[in-house]
């Protein structure tokens, strides 16, 4: 069960950011990591289909073979890059060969020598050049090197002796380079696909686990309409969690609709750009916990936005910025989402006060223009008055 666990949960999980970085290729399309990802997501994928469909498990064995041929040269990439060139290269045009042999193998056209060591081979020699060639700088880099270390104490045990564990052991590391690697890269994602997609996936798992447990009778309905029940009950889950996740682990303050809310009112008696623009900085402060600026002049976008920062255009009238956290909590793409919302709000606010202050100098014209109209009405008459009644 842990097992199946595991591989549904990673294949979700890689398929799901796989589908990301497809979506934004143009920024991922060189990234070691985004290759990384989608080769794991076939992976687990595939994985996954032997376990469904045992009969058609010896084409999704060359498959398998061929893909595992490909993550350990893209996760040596991804642990060494911007270094030992030569060395990745060298590894990209070994490895795979390795695992032609292994699916020419299982195709019976061929007999690979060390048919069962090969993997832990492949594996191990990956970690084993990593631990060489890194020199670890960062956080990041320290835990490359302690799972490349693991990596390569299961890859030796392997090749001593096979067991479950050690045959199960290289889904589990894969899933923890991802997992370390998105958090300090792709922090964002790491909180939205991993802490509250996983914390939705484990409550939902062991909630049917559950009810299949304690249903113990033949009869199926019962079963359809628990079920039935859960899956209308699944969107109230995943808010709920996503807001204790949003509470707990990232301290935000209000929801995204008492956001909305609370900016709204918060701008609602604003009578000019200095108001709005004060109105607006100490809400947007409020609500994402950070300082922020607003600018009402349409130049491009302002040098002070660290690295961190929410910035948003407000539709060619100027800039919003909210600066990094001094706590350190990263924002999040919720974050940006919302704070995207806010700004187009503050636009559109900005554009009815642009509107009530020209009416209001209409309005002045108007007045203006009707007070010269009378005078020029009264003066006449004034004048012939003081005439008629000048002594002759």
């Amino acid at each position: 069960m842990i097992t199946l666990v595991t591989i549904v949960f990673g294949a979700l999980t890689f398929s799901v950011l796989a589908l990301f970085y497809w979506r934004e290729r143009r920024t991922h399309r060189r990234s070691a990591f985004a290759a990384f990802t989608a080769v794991c997501a076939a992976a687990f994928s595939i994985n996954l289909l032997m376990r469904m469909f045992p009969a058609a498990a010896a084409p999704l064995t060359v498959a398998l073979d061929l893909a595992a041929g490909l993550i350990s040269p893209l996760l040596l990439h991804v642990v060494l890059e911007g270094r030992a060139r030569p060395v990745r290269i060298a590894y990209y045009a070994i490895a795979p060969c390795a695992a032609a042999a292994l699916a020419l193998d299982d195709l019976d056209l061929i007999s690979a020598p060390f048919r069962d060591q090969l993997p832990a081979v492949i594996l191990g020699a990956a970690a084993l050049l990593g631990l060489v060639f890194l020199r670890p700088a960062s956080p990041l880099e320290r835990w490359y090197r302690w799972l490349l270390l693991l990596t390569a104490a299961v890859a030796a045990a392997s090749l001593v002796e096979r067991s479950a564990l050690t045959v199960l052991a290289p889904d589990y590391l894969l899933l923890a380079f991802f997992c370390v690697t998105l958090y300090y890269r792709e922090r964002l994602l790491f909180f939205d696909l991993l802490i509250k997609r996983g914390a939705f996936f484990a409550v939902a798992l062991a909630t049917i686990v559950a009810v299949l447990l304690m249903e113990r009778t033949p009869d199926p309905v019962p079963l359809a309409l628990a079920l039935t029940a859960l899956c209308l009950a699944a969107p109230w889950a995943d808010a709920r969690l996503g807001e204790i996740v949003d509470r707990v682990s990232l301290r935000r303050r209000y929801s995204p609709p008492e956001a909305e809310r609370r900016f709204l009112n918060g701008l609602e008696l604003a009578a000019s750009e200095d108001a709005l623009r004060a109105r607006a900085q100490r809400c947007l402060a409020d609500i994402f916990q950070s300082a922020a600026a607003v600018w009402f002049e349409p130049n491009p976008e302002p040098e002070t936005a660290s690295a961190g920062a929410l910035v948003a255009s407000l539709q060619n009238h100027g800039w919003a910025v909210v600066k990094a956290r001094t706590s350190g909590i990263p924002f999040m793409s919720d974050d940006r989402r919302l704070f995207d919302s806010l700004a187009r709000t503050l636009a559109v606010t900005l554009e009815n006060v642009h509107f009530r202050e020209r009416e209001h100098q209409l309005r002045l014209l108007a007045s203006r223009a009707e007070l010269k109209a009378l005078r020029a009405q009264i003066n006449p008459h004034f004048l012939f008055n003081a005439l008629n009644a000048w002594p002759v």
